[in-house]
This record gives structure tokens, C-alpha cells and sequence, in this order.
């Protein structure tokens, strides 16, 4: 794995891929699933009941509280015994959006350098499943009312859960088992940016050739090539976002020897050419440049719940007040105490309508000196006071 560029994932096989989207689904599960194998990157938040979860052959217990982390290369399904039931929320999105959570680029890679000896189950305290199950249910909640932008309720969601990772140990499976399937398929993932080629595979893993094709085939119904192809053509894809990287870069992080090859498999699978992908991006505000203000406004968004000053910013960082506000202002069209304001109004609408506060308990939670400051600006943003809104709820 390279140790320039971060691993990235993305969902463009089974959806309309764009790299800041989010897929949230509310499961419901009374008997046994059939094994997985998604080209998708997986987080399952358990809410209620009890069961285990088969993760490449190997069985793990799972509970109410759980955060469960799971890559392309893991095989597997939920196993539920009689008189038992599981719901949960399941999470995909981009690599690309969890990079854009963290402003500690070394905190990010260094959660994947150990990607191949860790299946990581998180248990969360009270408190934070409470916070959890609240932004699920708000992103759920605005999905299904088809509101169309969602960036910033994706980046709140999506920064907790870098948090939970960064923060919370949790169930290390050190020893993989030695399922030739899984070992295939966890080696195209992990050293897809190499050169690659069946023989390659199988001499690394002390296996004959045929052997790798007919156990990633039987695993996964794809033969080796496709697999590698997939693997490639997600991170390009989630790549593309970024356009500090030329397209030619891209492809050649991502594994590719030639760019007309590159371009070949490229339009394949999404068929059209790297460009015109970056464009259609672009006319929809996806792409992401590496910006100091990005920085800025992420730092802003994992701190805006303690006492966060503009003084406190600047002694973080090395730009002056007037730095700062003019990134702000050039990016996202707002002060650092706009931002800062939006952000606790944000997360103050989830914990109003999903836990059991009253407003000046929630304004005190999010930051906010008193509960009139906390009213005026929450009424700025969404047109009706805290305790409208949450009668409204109610009906």
C-alpha cells in the first residue's frame, strides 16, 4: 500500500457513486443472512439485540452498542439463532469523505497501515450511542424528506465516527484465518497499486494460479482481473474528488502501467472517460481541493462543541484572525463565528428532537453561553424557534 496516498473507497458498483455521499439504511434482522461481498466500505451501528457476525469464516458475538468496521476484502453475513434479533444502522460512504473528517493526515493512515491483521468492533459508551443513534436517525430523517444537500450533515456524521475510530479500542482479530478466499481477495485490495498480475498473487501467497482465480471466483463470482480492475477504478473514482492530483497521477496511485489503459478500464465501468467523470464532479460542487480552508473549517467542526474562541484558533493554527476569516468568508461565504455558530445549530436540532434536553440544556451542551443566543441563531437558520420545532416534531 502506498505510503503517499491514503486507501480510499467508494460504492460506485452498486450506486450512482459520488464521492461526499452517504448510504444509510435502518436493517431489521430475525434469521440468518446469506454471505456478503460488497466493493463498498461498511460501518453497521447495532441499536437492539444480540447475534454474531461471521466475518470471513470467523464468528464474533455482537450486541446493542456495537460500531462494526468492515472493508471490501470481508466476507460476510450476520448469523442469527433462534429467539434472537438484530437492528441496526448500515453505513457506506467514501474514504475520500473520511480523509476530509480528519485534519491529522498521520491519524488517518496510520488507522489503515494495519488493515490486514484487524476486524475492528467497537463498543460505545451510553453517551455516545445516544449521539450516534441521534445523527443517524437526523441523516435518515432528511434523506427520506428528499432534501437535496446533505455535505455538512455527511461530515458531522462521518467525523464522530473517525472519532469513535481514532478513540475507542476495540475487538482485534491479530491472526486471520487462512481461508485461501480471503487471503486472495484481502492481497488485490491491499496491494493494488503494485503490478499486479495472477502469477504475482500466487507466487506471494504460496498458492497455484489456479487455485487464486477458482477461490476468488467462488467467493466473489468475479475473476482476478475484474476484482483488480474494481479495486482500482473505486479509488481513482474516489480519487478524481481531489484535483491537486492530474488524472495521469491518478491512475498511475491507483496501479495503471499505461493511461490508455487507465482510460480503457475507467470507461468500462463508468462509461465515460476520467475528464469528463471530474467534470460532471465538478458542475456538482464534489471536487475537494486541499485548502486551508478546509482545514480550518474541519478544525472548527470537531471543536465546536467546547468553548472554541477565535483567539483560540488562531494560537492552533498559523494564520491571524484576519487569515482566518478571509478563508472562511472565500470558501463557504461566512465568519469563523458564523461557521462556528452553524455548526453547534446543527448538532443543537439533533440533540432537541432526538434526546430528552430542554433548549437551554441543549444550548449549554453545544456551546452556547446562554439559551436566547442559542433561540436567535437557531431561528436565523431554520425559520422557527428550538421549541417550534420541536412541538412540530411531536404531531
Amino acid at each position: 500500500m502506498s505510503k503517499n496516498y491514503p486507501y480510499v473507497g467508494g460504492h460506485y458498483f452498486s450506486e450512482n457513486f459520488r464521492p461526499q455521499d452517504l448510504c444509510l439504511t435502518y436493517e431489521s434482522l430475525v434469521k440468518s443472512e446469506s454471505r456478503l461481498f460488497r466493493n463498498e466500505v461498511e460501518f453497521i451501528f447495532v441499536v437492539s439485540g444480540t447475534g454474531k457476525i461471521e466475518i470471513n469464516g470467523s464468528l464474533f458475538p455482537v450486541k446493542a452498542g456495537n460500531l462494526i468496521h468492515l472493508l471490501p476484502y470481508h466476507i460476510h453475513r450476520f448469523v442469527i439463532e433462534k429467539g434472537q434479533a438484530l437492528t441496526f444502522y448500515r453505513m457506506r460512504f467514501s474514504l475520500g469523505l473520511l480523509l476530509l473528517s480528519s485534519v491529522n493526515e498521520k491519524n488517518y493512515l496510520s488507522h489503515f497501515k494495519d488493515l490486514d491483521q484487524v476486524v475492528s468492533i467497537m463498543s460505545l459508551p451510553k453517551r455516545k450511542i445516544h449521539l450516534l443513534t441521534a445523527l443517524c436517525e437526523e441523516v435518515l430523517y432528511e434523506k427520506q424528506h428528499a432534501h437535496t444537500s446533505f455535505e455538512n450533515l455527511h461530515l458531522s456524521l462521518v467525523s464522530f465516527i473517525a472519532y469513535f475510530m481514532q478513540t475507542i479500542s476495540g475487538t482485534s482479530q491479530s491472526d486471520p484465518p487462512s481461508t485461501k478466499s480471503w487471503r486472495c481477495l484481502e492481497y488485490i485490495h491491499l496491494h493494488h497499486q503494485d503490478s499486479l498480475t495472477l502469477d504475482t498473487v500466487a507466487k506471494a501467497l504460496s498458492l497455484p494460479k489456479e487455485t487464486v482465480q477458482a477461490e476468488l471466483k467462488e467467493a466473489t463470482n468475479f475473476s482476478f482481473s475484474q476484482l483488480l480492475n474494481q479495486v482500482r477504478i473505486r479509488n481513482a473514482t474516489a480519487l478524481l474528488q481531489f484535483p491537486d492530483l492530474t488524472i495521469q497521477q491518478i491512475g498511475s496511485i491507483c496501479g495503471y502501467q499505461s493511461n490508455a489503459n487507465f482510460y480503457k478500464q475507467f470507461k468500462e465501468i463508468h462509461k465515460q472517460t476520467p475528464q469528463a467523470y471530474r467534470d460532471q464532479l465538478n458542475s456538482g460542487n464534489q471536487l475537494i481541493a486541499y485548502s486551508d480552508a478546509w482545514d480550518v473549517a474541519i478544525f472548527i467542526l470537531e471543536n465546536c462543541l467546547s468553548p472554541l474562541t477565535l483567539e483560540t484558533l488562531v494560537a492552533q493554527t498559523r494564520f491571524s484572525a484576519d487569515k482566518i476569516n478571509e478563508l472562511l468568508k472565500e470558501k463557504f461565504k461566512m465568519t469563523f463565528k458564523e461557521l462556528l455558530n452553524l455548526y453547534r445549530i446543527q448538532i443543537g436540532r439533533i440533540l432537541l428532537l432526538n434526546l430528552p434536553l430542554n433548549v437551554t440544556e441543549v444550548a449549554l451542551k453545544v456551546g452556547f453561553l446562554d439559551a436566547n443566543t442559542f433561540i436567535r441563531n437557531y431561528k436565523k437558520v431554520f425559520q422557527v424557534t428550538p421549541h417550534q420545532e420541536k412541538m412540530l416534531s411531536r404531531e
